[in-house]
């Protein structure tokens, strides 16, 4: 099950990252940033999708994240 998660409840620098840096399949390029944004948890995986700013296509990134210790 999707659990959608409010991008604006992260700080800009979060958002900012999740939005910019992305990779389109189509253009085949990285950092082209999405319009239409959803962030969500699937299967324990944190994701966002939308359109690519160039082409519109669907784009879904994962996202991971480094645990510093």
């Amino acid at each position: 099950m999707k659990k959608i998660i409010d991008l604006s409840s992260l700080d800009e620098i979060e958002r900012s990252i999740y939005l910019d840096e992305t990779w389109c399949d189509k253009c085949s390029e990285a950092d082209l940033g999405i319009d239409k944004p959803e962030l969500y948890i699937e299967n324990n995986c944190k994701f966002i999708s939308g359109s690519c700013t160039v082409c519109g296509e669907l784009c879904i990134s994962e996202i991971f994240t480094q645990e510093i210790s």
